[in-house]
């Protein structure tokens, strides 16, 4: 709600802090290492930390207690990177996580945890090394290649430090990246990504000091959902917003059990009509007025890694790669041009 700002440091805390005072409200004390992401649960009701090497914790702003430690079968990265920006969707169903590997196969990945249980349902696989960076477009979109379906879509862009996969964009309507980028920076490694608040545009960020910036069309994303269908469907999973506005610092079981019950009712309500779930398995959750959501990201979460290419790349109507060092002036050279 903007009206506070949580702080991951190096002395394994977490503040959190009054943005009208100033004033520190909460520290968070648990983890055993480097705290280098922090993400807001989109309806106030969780903050997700992860740290340097003792993974995910949810806590619960309530009462800013620490309701889950995010179990996992993968370790940390060996290449530790400088943050570990984990990202909520705007649904708020679904968290993605970074810095992931299974050692047993060398796979570079970043969890999918599903709302409530704080499970790692799936992952995303594919880069050949570490995923620093995961960021949720902020929009709903409908299926580009399902015309007239009803589902509403999650959309996740991933950087990370794979010199021949740098930017990767995930729909959760499909089973291969929409995007895949190469070549951007000349050193490689995506420190942060970004969305414009239409979820049109894109910019993404390197250790060098370079943005590459993207604009997209709904050919390439698909067609965004109305934002009226948008708000039924998330009283149809968080119930009366009014109410979600009071209790977070009210009644932590009242919030409790109004979670589940939305989380029942979604469940219910896609019960009611037929799937037809993604090979990957895709998690499809939550319906309100023929609107349902595939809340989690379905692409690429196969053992096997990346799927082949589709054999239409989408089209960017228009990229940009410049320097961004500040003082250091412009580069003399031209940026590398992005390729699909």
């Amino acid at each position: 709600d903007g009206k506070r700002v949580a702080s991951a440091s190096l002395d394994n805390l977490v503040l959190v802090w009054d943005v009208a005072s100033g004033r520190q409200v909460a520290v968070l004390e648990g983890h055993h290492g480097y705290v280098k992401g922090v993400a807001w649960d989109p309806f106030n009701m969780y903050i997700a930390t992860q740290g340097e090497n003792d993974g995910i914790f949810i806590w619960r702003v309530s009462d800013w207690s620490c309701v889950a430690r995010v179990k996992t079968e993968f370790s940390l990265s060996a290449d530790n990177s400088m943050h570990t920006r984990l990202s909520w969707s705007p649904d708020g169903q679904n968290i993605v996580g970074t810095c992931m590997v299974d050692k047993s196969t060398n796979t570079y990945l970043a969890p999918i945890i599903r709302r409530t249980s704080w499970d790692s349902i799936k992952q995303f696989t594919g880069h050949k090394l570490t995923i620093s960076v995961a960021k949720f477009n902020p929009c709903h979109f409908y299926p580009r290649k399902e015309p007239g379906s009803d589902a509403a879509t999650t959309l996740c862009a991933l950087g990370s430090y794979d010199p021949d996969t740098q930017v990767t964009l995930w729909s959760s309507a499909e089973t291969v990246p929409l995007l895949q980028m190469t070549d951007l920076f000349k050193r490689r490694a995506v420190m942060d990504v970004a969305w414009m608040p239409d979820g049109m545009s894109m910019v993404a960020c390197s250790v060098e000091g370079t943005i590459a910036a993207f604009q997209f069309t709904e050919e390439d994303l698909g067609k965004k959902v109305p934002q009226h269908e948008v708000r039924n469907l998330l009283h149809s999973l968080y119930g009366d917003p009014q109410v979600r506005q009071r209790t977070p610092l009210a009644d932590p079981e009242l919030l409790k059990l109004q979670a589940t019950n939305g989380a029942r009712q979604g469940q219910q309500a896609l019960a009611s009509r037929p799937t037809n779930p993604t090979a990957s398995g895709a998690a499809n959750m939550g319906a309100a007025n023929k609107l349902s959501s595939r809340m989690g990201p379905a692409g690429g979460v196969t053992e096997a890694g990346f799927a082949p290419p589709p054999a239409q790349a989408p089209t960017m109507t228009h990229i940009m790669a410049g320097s961004a060092a500040g003082a250091a002036g412009p580069s003399n050279q031209p940026p590398p041009r992005p390729t699909v």
